[in-house]
C-alpha cells in the first residue's frame, strides 16, 4: 500500500512541476530549469526526507514510528 502511494505521489509532484516548468520558463532555458528541478527534488527533497524521518525514528523508535504510519495509511477515519 505504501509503495503505491509513494509512486503515485512521486508521480504527480514530477509531472505537476514539469507542467509548470513548461509553462514558467523560456524554451532555451528548460533544460537548465529541469536539471534545477530534479536536483531540488531528488537531492535536496529526499535528503531532507531522511534526515527528518532519522530524527522521528531517533526520537520515537522505529516500531511506533511504523505502527503510526501503517494506522495513517490503513484506518478508516
Amino acid at each position: 500500500m505504501c509503495v503505491c502511494v509513494s509512486g503515485l505521489t512521486h508521480a504527480s509532484v514530477w509531472a505537476a512541476g514539469c507542467s509548470y516548468m513548461t509553462q514558467a520558463v523560456p524554451v532555451d532555458n528548460r533544460p537548465t530549469a529541469q536539471m534545477i528541478l530534479h536536483s531540488m527534488h531528488h537531492a535536496f527533497g529526499r535528503g531532507c526526507g531522511a534526515l527528518i524521518g532519522g530524527a522521528i525514528i531517533n526520537k520515537y523508535g522505529r516500531y511506533t514510528v511504523i505502527h503510526c504510519t501503517l494506522e495513517t495509511f490503513l484506518c478508516d477515519k
